[in-house]
C-alpha cells in the first residue's frame, strides 16, 4: 500500500481525532467536580493524556506524509479540537454553547471538510 493511500489519510485522521479527544477529556475529567480524591483524577487524567499523545505523534507522522502538507494536519488538529471540545462541554457540564461557540463550531467543520476535499 501506497503511503498516500486513502486508508493512510484516513489512519492519520482518526489518530488525530483520537489524541485530541483524549487530551480534552483528560483537561475536563481534571476540571469536574467529582468525589474521588484529587490524586487520583490527576493520576488518571496524566494517563489519559499520555496516550492521547501517542496518537497525536502517530498521526501527525503518518498523516504529514499521507497528505504532504502540514497544513492539513494542522486544520484537522485544530478542527478537531473545537468541535470535539465544545461536544464534551455539553456532555461534561451540561451547558449550551452561545451563539459564537455555535457559529465557531459551524466553521470549525467547514473548514475541516474543505482542507480534506480541495487541493
Amino acid at each position: 500500500m501506497e503511503i498516500n493511500s486513502g486508508f493512510y489519510k484516513c489512519l492519520s485522521v482518526l489518530l488525530i481525532v483520537a489524541g485530541e479527544a483524549l487530551s480534552i477529556l483528560a483537561e475536563m475529567r481534571a476540571a469536574t467536580p467529582n468525589s474521588v480524591s484529587p490524586s487520583r483524577v490527576y493520576a488518571s487524567s496524566v494517563g489519559l493524556f499520555a496516550l492521547s499523545g501517542l496518537a497525536l505523534v502517530a498521526g501527525y507522522m503518518l498523516g504529514y506524509r499521507a497528505f504532504a502538507s502540514i497544513w492539513v494536519i494542522t486544520v484537522i488538529s485544530v478542527s478537531s479540537l473545537l468541535i470535539i471540545e465544545v461536544a464534551l462541554c455539553c456532555l461534561m457540564f451540561n451547558e449550551s454553547p452561545s451563539l459564537g461557540s455555535k457559529l465557531g463550531l459551524a466553521c470549525g467543520a467547514l473548514g475541516f471538510l474543505l482542507s480534506l476535499t480541495i487541493k
